[in-house]
């Protein structure tokens, strides 16, 4: 799957997630600004529901997405394995696993303010709870 980007949102490509389908020269210059790369593990900060939750995400050029989360204020906290797409309209659809089942299904949009990546929506559990979600980039 290819990533496109109109050419009005080219100087937000440049900060984007997923750097925009091209030549090589314009990867390797969203990859300087943005010290993205695929392969990489990306890290995160944010929120399930009011818990603050690290997230540590690694994206690949098929739009795969690989990680997972944890609270880190929680003695003995679990952490919760994370597989998914990244589509080509900035939805992420991500699966929660915890301890090898399936857990919940996060629908996340990404926004871009002030230069910084937001992904945020909603978990749906599989025992029935909506929770909202929101993790930003970190440096």
């Amino acid at each position: 799957m290819k990533f496109l980007f109109p050419i009005a949102l080219a100087s937000l490509a440049l900060i984007a997630c997923t750097p925009p389908a091209g030549d090589a020269t314009a990867s390797n210059q969203v990859n300087q600004l943005d010290d993205f790369a695929y392969g990489t593990v990306q890290n995160y900060g944010g929120s399930v529901g009011s818990r603050f939750a690290m997230f540590q995400l690694t994206w690949q050029p098929d739009g795969n997405v690989v990680g997972s989360y944890y609270h880190p204020d929680a003695s003995g906290s679990i952490t919760y394995q994370l597989k998914g797409k990244n589509t080509a309209n900035g939805q992420l659809v991500l699966t929660e696993y915890t301890q090898g089942r399936q857990t919940a299904i996060l629908t996340l949009n990404k926004s871009i303010r002030q230069g910084l990546i937001t992904w945020s929506g909603n978990m749906h559990n599989t025992d029935g709870r909506v929770i909202p979600v929101s993790f930003t980039r970190r440096g």
